[in-house]
């Protein structure tokens, strides 16, 4: 017979935990799993939860009501006593069912793991292993093929909406990776980070999981590689077939994969390296990002530089733009300022210099100067993000158009290409322009 309990302050505080915590578990167990029956199974086969008293999808659903009854003051079966004898038992099974794995639906199942792959004095790659879910909840993790890469296996684990990989190889050497995985674990990629210490240094990252289904296109064979826009062969059409947003994702190096420096272990060391660390060293600037596509050349001049009323050189501008355009069309992709990136997305400053992020040589031409351009501000970003920046410009016994503080900008990696007269010095200028590009793009490549 169902009656009204009264509770004293203590104990309404408790049951409200209580009924608060079952509701929510009663939430996750529904969207889980559309109904309380593999809950059920599982109990069944975890007689530990059981306590003398089965619990049925019945009486579990009773349960909660009897609790938010008692939580409320509402009349009801249930006592305080019971409640706090059975609550726990259930939350704890609930708990403790929510946290494993679907196995039904990972176990089998084989996925891409993309990362950025960077040893010392090598060009960062793309790195791609294989993880298997095995059973169990084992998993194994087949390395990029390198002799310093070993396999890793061990043991994954379901928090929430995380999953933990605590795997190691055969040089003992501990891999931890968590990934976001939701409850029903049916999802066609993964975002995730990995720790890891190898050749004495603790290396941090981000991972991402692709899911290989059943058919696998044959360039995308399932294997692991380390891939570039260099790759050869095979490994240059699985690299063509890899998604373009995971290679977005990607190319950033400093967001995607971090060193930790080694032997740092006072103050004075510490402020050592501070002092010591130089942003635009030479490999530094060289490893910004990984090439998606052929690399990008960017040309920047200022409207006042390129308009035919206010630029005596404006025809030798547009002239050296197509020249370069046409003399590099197999080995870069070139764009200006003033036609692809024209569009109404790119006038907004901050898509602009977004794109800037991934352009392997920018380059500033200058040949007037009446008020500040955003052309400057985007050779200040282009300092900070691409790989080789450069900067051609007129100087004449008349007019001056950079300060001398800006033609030592060598210190941070920008060159310079001085011009006079475009009548008479042309072919020479264009060449050196050409021959400078033509060697970024060796040591690019």
């Amino acid at each position: 017979m169902k009656k009204t309990v009264p509770l004293s302050e203590e104990e309404k505080r408790q049951i409200s935990i209580y009924a608060n915590e079952a509701d929510l578990l009663w939430k996750r167990l529904k969207k889980r799993d559309g109904s309380l029956d593999k809950f059920i199974e599982w109990l069944e086969d975890n007689p530990d939860y059981q306590h003398g008293d089965k619990f049925g999808r019945t009486t579990i659903y009773e349960f909660v009501n009897n609790l938010n009854a008692l939580r409320d003051g509402k009349p009801t079966a249930m006592n305080y006593e019971l409640a706090c004898k059975k609550t726990p038992v259930l939350i704890t099974a609930a708990t403790e069912y929510l946290n494993t794995p679907n196995r039904k639906i990972l176990t089998g199942t084989k996925w891409f793991v993309y990362f950025v792959y960077s040893k010392k004095k090598q060009t960062p790659q793309i790195g791609r292993a294989i993880l298997d879910y095995l059973d169990g909840n084992e998993a194994k993790l087949t390395n990029v093929p390198h002799i310093t890469s070993k396999a890793y296996t061990g043991r994954y684990y379901n928090h929430e909406r995380i999953i933990y990989f605590d795997l190691d190889n055969a040089d003992r050497n501990k891999l931890h990776i968590k990934i976001e995985c939701p409850e029903e674990a049916n999802q066609e990629i993964a975002l995730g980070a990995y720790c890891t210490y190898e050749s004495n240094h603790i290396v941090t990252g981000t991972l991402i999981f692709q899911k290989i289904e059943d058919e696998v296109p044959e360039a995308g064979k399932a294997t692991p590689e380390l891939l570039s826009y260099n790759s050869k062969g095979d490994s240059r059409k699985i690299f063509e077939k890899i998604p373009a947003c995971i290679k977005k994702y990607l190319c950033v190096k400093n967001l995607n994969y971090h060193s930790i420096p080694y032997e740092i272990y006072t103050l004075e060391e510490l402020n050592k390296h501070i002092d010591n660390f130089n942003p635009f060293d030479e490999k530094r600037r060289a490893n910004r990002f990984i090439e998606s596509d052929k690399p990008t050349i960017f040309i920047s001049v200022p409207s006042v530089s390129i308009k035919k009323n206010t630029s005596a050189d404006a025809e030798f501008i547009e002239s050296i733009i197509g020249q370069l355009r046409e003399e590099f069309k197999e080995e870069a992709t070139l764009v200006e300022k003033h036609s692809e990136w024209i569009s109404p997305l790119n006038k907004v400053p901050g898509k602009s210099l977004k794109q800037l992020r991934e352009v392997s040589i920018f380059i500033l031409i200058i040949s007037s100067v009446d008020v500040a351009s955003f052309s400057l501000v985007q050779l200040g970003y282009a300092i900070a993000h691409c790989k080789r920046v450069l900067v051609f410009f007129k100087e004449s016994a008349e007019k001056k158009t950079v300060s001398e503080r800006m033609k030592s900008l060598g210190s941070v990696g920008v060159e310079t290409i001085m011009y006079s007269d475009l009548n008479i010095e042309f072919s020479e200028k264009y060449t050196r322009l050409s021959d400078k590009i033509r060697e970024y793009l060796r040591d690019i490549a």
